[in-house]
């Protein structure tokens, strides 16, 4: 693989977001660094909004290793606060924008933040769970209105936004060593309580320059940001625009059907693509235009390869690579730039990281065998110093000095990895362990498939039989028997579906995962086909 580094390295007690920035500033001043809607963001004006919002905050009370909570939607302004407590040694607690309720509840209470920094939209929010906050003492909230006229239906204090820009343009950056706590990432919480992942300063650092270096960033490219700043991807992309001295699209919101659009308005060249992306952008109709665009390259998780060399004919990108990490351990897996990527898998662990197929004992299994993906780091706090105020969570995820992914996958002789399935996604039916990814995998090469999502739900027997739930390209129509067919000829028999529901979306978070739990909790319904009751006999 190519050494070459595609970024500048930071000795190990200035490796922290805000002193990185401080530096960019002063090399770049001008420099345009976001663009966003009609805006434009240089890296001197950037950092100038965040050292007066680091000194606004510092005048505030906030100290060194403070927790804030943040919950906003993508903007210019969530960088200048998310940079400005970087700056002065807070601890940021980005939460999801859709939260509310006990979640939303739970979450500012477990992190013990004083201070809160939101969007006006979401003040109802806190209004609902304001009785039951334990420590909040004073809201920050951000408005597109004049101060006078935001409204505060809490009983909380509330400071404008605008207050935060108000500080001195004095630098407040403060020395951090690489292994402080700069950042709790809370898991997304589709599938039980959220656990907040302690990020230190060397992992947020190692997230950007791997991006940077996996994908060959540099100061040409102008990335796409369309994850929110609650994500670690939208947080990864952000900070390799950042290192690389590149360009980069912030967005409220992902749109399909504005992507190419805004590509060439922009002259996007890097492409994040998580969750459904490809295969959502692929579903459109074709247009003469597809392939007149500036995108390059496309890091993705995972690539739809079903249709990944037509995607890339089509829309005339020159390389896919693709990932495999989780929010607790970083960018782990990759295809290696000078590499060809290998078909189904994720790519080779990085020089920064070990990484193992176990089984049941944690060690380590033969290529080809399933087991569970476990990963450790080699070079110190490269990975999150464990859950917030979760010892016995930590203790079983890192157990024998291995961050326990939960996920199946499997190596093979050269050492390239697979993956296979979340553990917690498989469904067992007659004493089978069926892969919902490898079922979905079969249903996704239907040529009228959109994208579907397999779970398990109770049979009447014992165990789960197999549901699917399939979104059709715009335009087609197809009938359950069909796609049944297809699978029986595509799979073993005790994996095809019994039961097919077709939609017209699937439920997603705002990171465009699918929220399986949802179509679980609806389970079978008026709408759903049963191929037992229909008659349809498998052949085995």
């Amino acid at each position: 693989m190519d050494d070459k580094v595609f970024y500048e390295e930071y000795p190990m007690n200035k490796r922290s977001a805000g002193f990185i920035l401080s530096d960019k500033a002063r090399k770049l001043k001008d420099q345009v660094f976001i663009y966003f809607k009609d805006r434009t963001v240089s890296f001197k004006e950037l950092n100038n909004n965040a050292n007066r919002a680091g000194n606004a905050f510092l005048n505030m009370g906030v100290k060194k290793g403070d927790k804030v909570c943040t919950m906003m939607i993508s903007k210019p302004e969530s960088l200048y606060q998310w940079f400005a407590l970087s700056k002065i040694g807070a601890v940021e607690v980005p939460i999801n924008t859709y939260y509310k309720g006990d979640l939303l509840q739970y979450i500012i209470n477990t992190c013990d933040a004083e201070i809160m920094i939101l969007d006006e939209e979401l003040l109802d929010r806190i209004k609902m769970i304001e009785g039951d906050l334990k420590n909040i003492k004073k809201l920050i909230v951000f408005s597109e209105k004049p101060d006078s006229e935001i409204s505060n239906p809490t009983s909380f204090e509330m400071i404008p936004f605008s207050e935060l820009l108000k500080g001195t343009r004095t630098d407040p950056t403060v020395e951090l060593d690489w292994g402080e706590l700069t950042c709790i990432l809370f898991t997304s919480g589709t599938t039980g309580l959220s656990k907040g992942s302690m990020i230190p300063v060397n992992y947020m650092y190692r997230l950007g320059t791997r991006h940077a270096q996996i994908t060959r960033y540099n100061s040409k490219d102008v990335t796409y940001c369309y994850l929110p700043l609650f994500h670690i991807g939208g947080k990864m992309v952000v900070l390799a625009a950042l290192f690389a001295e590149a360009k980069m699209v912030l967005l409220e919101r992902f749109s399909v059907s504005k992507f190419w659009e805004d590509a060439r308005r922009y002259g996007v060249t890097i492409f994040f693509q998580l969750g459904g992306i490809m295969n959502m952008l692929y579903s459109q109709p074709a247009k003469e235009s597809d392939a007149d665009n500036p995108v390059e390259k496309g890091y993705c998780v995972p690539i739809a390869y079903e249709i990944a060399d037509d995607f890339m004919k089509r829309f005339n990108v020159k390389k896919l690579q693709e990932c495999y990490g989780a929010t607790e351990d970083g960018l782990v897996i990759s295809t290696p730039w000078d590499e060809q990527r290998r078909e189904r898998s994720c790519g080779l662990p990085g020089d920064l990281y070990e990484a193992i197929i176990g089984d049941e004992n944690d060690m380590e299994l033969p290529p080809g065998q399933v087991g569970e993906i476990l990963v450790r780091t080699k070079e110190p706090y490269a990975m999150m110093l464990g859950y917030y105020k979760m010892p016995e969570e930590t203790l079983k995820t890192l157990r024998n000095y291995w961050f326990h992914t939960g996920d199946q996958g499997y190596m093979d002789k050269d050492g390239w990895f697979y993956f296979k399935d979340r553990s917690k996604d498989v469904v067992r039916r007659q004493g089978e362990n069926i892969s919902s990814f490898e079922v979905e995998k079969v249903i996704n090469k239907h040529p009228t498939v959109a994208e579907s999502a397999v779970f398990g739900v109770p049979s009447e027997l014992a165990e789960d039989e197999v549901m699917a739930v399939v979104v059709l390209k715009e335009g087609e129509r197809m009938k359950p028997e069909e796609l049944i067919a297809f699978c029986e000829d595509r799979m073993a028999y005790f994996s095809v579906p019994r039961y097919i529901e077709f939609k017209e979306s699937l439920p997603r978070t705002p990171t465009e995962k699918v929220e399986k739990y949802k179509l679980k909790s609806e389970g079978i319904t008026d709408d759903t086909w049963d191929r037992v009751k229909a008659g349809y006999k498998l052949k085995r």
